[in-house]
C-alpha cells in the first residue's frame, strides 16, 4: 500500500509537533515495523503514525537534529 502521509504530517505540524523530512520519513519507517511486531500491516499507519511523532517529539525535546 503507498499511501501519503502527508496529511498526518500536516495535522501534527498543526498542532506543533515539527518534524524534518529525513526524521518524518525515519518515524514512517518505524511505524511500519511497530506495526508489524504488533501483527498489523500497513493499514494500521495513519493510526499509528501521529502518536510515533508525538513519541518522537516528547523524546527528543522537538528539536531536528541535523547531521552534515
Amino acid at each position: 500500500m503507498n499511501t501519503d502521509y502527508q496529511g498526518i504530517r500536516e495535522k501534527a505540524e498543526a498542532d506543533g509537533y515539527k518534524v524534518d523530512d529525513d526524521t518524518f520519513q525515519g518515524l514512517i519507517e518505524y511505524a511500519r515495523r511497530k506495526a508489524k511486531t504488533a501483527g498489523r500491516d500497513e493499514s494500521y499507519l495513519p493510526f499509528l503514525l501521529p502518536d510515533v511523532i508525538k513519541e518522537w517529539c516528547g523524546t527528543s525535546g522537538g528539536l531536528s537534529i541535523h547531521t552534515a
